[in-house]
């Protein structure tokens, strides 16, 4: 009987710890919102980077973070957070829209090769949706394809099976074309090593030395893919397209997206 009582104190006791960490969750995001709103934006953004160094990553920290680094002027910082919430949501309008913002408030930024059109919209068009919003509109299309193979078995008029086979091959097709999107947005959201320039300006060397040759200079908020690293530095490309500028730059300076 004792130990009963006892096992239930314990989850007693541990309930009420989960109830006070969620209150005090909220607390910290109500405070942070709500210094934020008081143009309070460094405590606004002492708030929400507590929220996240406690584990509590989501998208909308990311963005509110985001949000309080850009009317902080600082931009590298709230570039990375916009980055951050849209490999989470590619999905989030407001994160892309306020990206943009901020990308134009950088000055003499280093532009990547530019891309042929197509190549552009096709990243584009993947990039812009999450691989589990892909793999459901595959499933969806899939499901669709059996609703419409059933019409094609057991119809008996001609033209309704020609259609409904035209159809249900057109939506086999699609659901393959949407698996493919879902392989290349998983692998994107997985293995994409890329990274945002958190300080005003920092010289990229053509070796990971200090004293080896500048070759460029990179600005706050610029984005860049990892290639490598080596003893504190890391190789990064400006874009991802052959031809694009590559060097070398300290770790210290780069903020993971």
């Amino acid at each position: 009987m004792r130990k009963w009582l006892l096992h239930i104190l314990l989850m007693l006791a541990c309930v009420h710890a989960r109830a006070e960490e969620t209150v005090d969750l909220v607390g910290i995001y109500s405070t942070a919102n709500e210094a934020f709103a008081a143009k309070n934006y460094p405590a606004a953004i002492e708030g929400y980077e507590q929220l996240l160094s406690i584990g509590k990553i989501s998208p909308a920290v990311y963005f509110n973070l985001g949000n309080a680094y850009f009317r902080a002027g600082n931009m590298g910082m709230s570039i990375l957070n916009y980055e951050r919430a849209l490999k989470m949501d590619p999905e989030h309008v407001d994160a892309a829209f306020n990206l943009k913002l901020a990308n134009l408030r950088i000055n003499d930024r280093v532009e990547p090769t530019s891309q042929f059109i197509l190549i552009s919209w096709y990243q584009s068009l993947v990039h812009g949706r999450s691989a589990s919003g892909w793999g459901i509109w595959a499933l969806s299309a899939i499901w669709l394809a059996l609703a419409i193979g059933t019409v094609y078995i057991f119809s008996n008029k001609l033209m309704v099976r020609r259609l409904s086979f035209t159809i249900m091959a057109l939506l086999v097709a699609s659901s393959l074309a949407l698996l493919l999107f879902a392989q290349v947005q998983y692998q994107y959201e997985n293995n994409t090593q890329a990274a945002i320039i958190t300080v005003t300006n920092t010289y990229v060397k053509a070796a990971p030395d200090q004293t080896s040759t500048d070759l460029f200079i990179l600005r706050e908020g610029t984005k860049v893919t990892l290639i490598n690293t080596q003893d504190g530095w890391q190789k990064v490309s400006v874009g991802d397209n052959e031809g694009d500028k590559v060097g070398w730059v300290r770790e210290d300076v780069l903020g993971l997206i």
